[in-house]
């Protein structure tokens, strides 16, 4: 992007423990990944400012689950069975959504909108995709976000505005720790050295990357020829 990216995160990590807990420094929960899910339970993030937010509201037991079963445990062995009670649910739940889903996994450009219009009259047009695509972002690493603005605002995970945090912090402003809301577009702080990578074009260059491949060439010299031709594809890119 050609201007520095706003970035307003959120903090969305949940973790659980197996047994009795011990302080952090001795065991960490597994992370729970994918669906922010039904059976997960709350636990503070890697980042101080997201331990200031209340537990998540997904916990059966009212408040901190760790306050729950601390120390005790039957207690601990309720809250094992009502993760595996809930992940049995939401794998049943999945389940049967697969059997009804299409399968496949489409490029933008070779959506099958008309197989979804005749199937489910749902219109899928070039400008919802293209929308999607270009509200889309992709940070260094595995990353993702999206545009919440014309003007650069992006929306992801805590962890991925992390650094930026830090470096915007100070001896009298610990963004870290105490959070930071901008109330007027002026007062937002900007990510100089963030970097957000949007798909704007697909294009196909299947051709020339086979182009002077000969049909019978070894495995190995056709490959290394096939990367030749990448190389200068890429090269050629703005």
């Amino acid at each position: 992007m050609a201007s520095p990216c706003c970035v307003m995160a959120m903090c969305e990590v949940s973790y659980t423990y197996y047994g009795t807990p011990k302080p952090r420094s001795q065991e960490r929960g597994r992370p729970i990944i994918s669906i922010n899910s039904l059976f997960s339970m709350p636990y503070e993030s890697e980042h101080e400012s997201c331990q200031k937010f209340p537990p998540s509201p997904i916990s059966s037991f009212g408040g901190d689950w760790r306050e729950y079963g601390e120390g005790d445990p039957d207690k601990m062995a309720m809250i094992r069975f009502a993760v595996k009670r809930r992940a049995l649910i939401l794998f049943s739940l999945l389940s049967a959504v697969a059997l009804r889903a299409d399968d496949g996994i489409w490029l933008f450009n070779r959506f099958p909108s008309e197989a979804v219009q005749q199937k489910y009259g749902f219109q899928v047009t070039n400008q919802f995709l293209d929308k999607l695509r270009l509200g889309s972002v992709k940070f260094v690493g595995v990353a993702s976000g999206s545009f919440v603005s014309p003007k650069g605002l992006l929306f992801t995970n805590h962890h991925v505005a992390s650094e930026c945090i830090q470096q915007l912090s100070s001896k009298g402003n610990d963004y870290m720790g105490n959070g930071y809301i901008a109330a007027s577009e002026a007062e937002e702080k900007k990510c100089p050295n963030l970097e957000a990578d949007v798909l704007l074009s697909i294009v196909d260059v299947t051709s020339r990357v086979r182009e002077g491949v000969p049909a019978d060439a070894a495995t190995a010299d056709a490959g290394k020829a096939r990367r030749a031709n990448m190389a200068r594809i890429e090269k050629k890119c703005p």
